[in-house]
């Protein structure tokens, strides 16, 4: 009976929390999602007490394992870089909990409670969050803008303030793109869902052009092509479908970016200023961009205290003394951080923040193309390209997203390899889900 209540509650927390992740944030009034860790890891308590005093503990699949112990690496290299600093700071604790508390909760399962029914009603629940965080934040600006009449002018710049940073929304819009491409193959969907996919994808292609973030729209565009090959490579039956399912998103990608004025796509503007970066490089010029000055800063710092680092807390302080010694002001006004994660672990937690971030990274590819399975590897570029330009798991935002998929996506793959043992055991075949 106990078993029972714990295998049904436990999908309906993963929903609850596929839906929170892209609707709340620590800019909003409430943000649920450090609560929905909270909840998860006392959920698997119980479910441990449980199944410890039945003497029934489940045996944990290797690629569960090896992810519980590559983020508890990770999350050691920041406790590392935190000693190391000369002022600890009480919430760099609290914040990378979420590195022990989700693995533990998701990849060290005591019941196995996620079948794939379930998993198409969470992939559906996560897109549809994303489509209502879309909605929230066109309705914010339209209302914030009624006296003005410049509706992009004010979306552009509110919407970083508002809900969350639009790099993190459009790396939100992209994986559940990915999520619904993916169902399209399903050939148990009704027309009926499989038509809601599709308008999903119009909101979410949409919201990806109106983050107006370059990260982000490189990452859909790399992560569709990616997908492409894929198909072209392995699954060449399906190549008219993947064209079918992926070209409504892409008609919507471009005909929303050729839509906006040519002064808020930023990608045009971001097109002028590589022109100018390369022309100031030639010339021997400072670098205007504020991105290049963080990455040149933390490169700097990074190489003078190789390998040690210098630490978590003292890092954005010695980035301080090198804007201002390089004249970098606007920067230094932002206290812009690294604005790349690998530079920002290299500096800060030196050698071993650097090789615990590329080993999970590598990890995650390495499952993804063993188990030949799209998804996964789909989402270790999307953070690969996003940490190339944000800093991503020195906020909230970015390290419950990379932890929570990461989690989800290694549950889905042994969650299959355990039903491909247990058909063989039980009827002598092999058996895929």
């Amino acid at each position: 009976m106990r078993d029972t209540i714990y295998k049904n509650i436990c999908p309906v927390l993963l929903l609850v929390f596929a839906l929170v992740l892209p609707t709340t944030s620590p800019n909003s009034a409430f943000n649920a999602a450090p609560w929905m860790v909270a909840v998860l890891f006392s959920w698997w308590l119980v479910g441990l007490g449980i199944n410890i005093c039945k003497k029934n503990v489940n045996k944990i699949a290797c690629p569960r394992l090896m992810a519980v112990l590559l983020f508890a690496l990770l999350y050691a290299a920041y406790i590392y870089g935190m000693l190391i600093s000369q002022g600890i700071k009480v919430n760099d604790w609290f914040q990378k909990l979420p590195f022990v508390l989700l693995p533990c909760a998701l990849l060290i399962p005591m019941v196995d409670y996620m079948d794939e029914k379930k998993w198409i009603c969470f992939k559906l629940t996560y897109a549809i969050a994303c489509v209502l965080s879309l909605l929230m934040c066109i309705l914010h600006a339209y209302i914030g803008e009624l006296s003005h009449f410049h509706f992009y002018n004010y979306y552009y710049s509110t919407l970083t303030g508002w809900l969350r940073h639009p790099a993190y929304l459009s790396m939100m819009y992209t994986m559940a793109i990915i999520f619904m491409v993916d169902l399209l193959y399903n050939k148990e969907l009704s027309i009926k869902v499989k038509v809601m996919i599709h308008i999903i994808n119009v909101f979410l292609s949409i919201g990806v052009v109106l983050s107006g973030s370059r990260a982000g729209i490189l990452a859909f565009i790399v992560i569709l092509f990616l997908y492409f090959v894929y198909v072209s490579c392995f699954e060449r039956y399906h190549i008219k479908q993947w064209i079918l399912s992926a070209m409504i998103p892409i008609m919507c990608f471009c005909i929303s970016f050729l839509l906006l004025p040519r002064q808020q796509n930023r990608v045009i503007v971001t097109q002028s200023v590589v022109t100018d970066e390369l022309s100031q490089r030639y010339h021997k010029s400072s670098p205007k961009d504020a991105r290049v000055q963080a990455w040149q800063a933390a490169w700097s710092i990074g190489k003078q205290y190789f390998p040690k680092g210098v630490g978590i807390a003292d890092f954005q302080q010695e980035q301080q003394n090198f804007y201002r010694q390089h004249q970098y002001w606007v920067s230094a006004k932002k206290d812009l951080n690294a604005h790349n994660q690998y530079l920002q672990a290299l500096a800060s937690m030196g050698l071993l923040g650097i090789f615990s971030l590329l080993c999970l990274l590598a990890f995650i590819l390495y499952t993804g193309v063993k188990n030949r399975n799209a998804v996964l590897c789909l989402f270790g570029v999307l953070i690969m390209i996003n940490f190339m330009f944000e800093s991503m798991l020195e906020r909230q935002d970015g390290i419950m997203f990379a932890v929570f998929f990461t989690c989800v996506l290694m549950m889905d793959i042994s969650d299959k390899k355990f039903d491909n043992e247990n058909s063989k055991h039980s009827r002598g075949e092999a058996s895929v889900r």
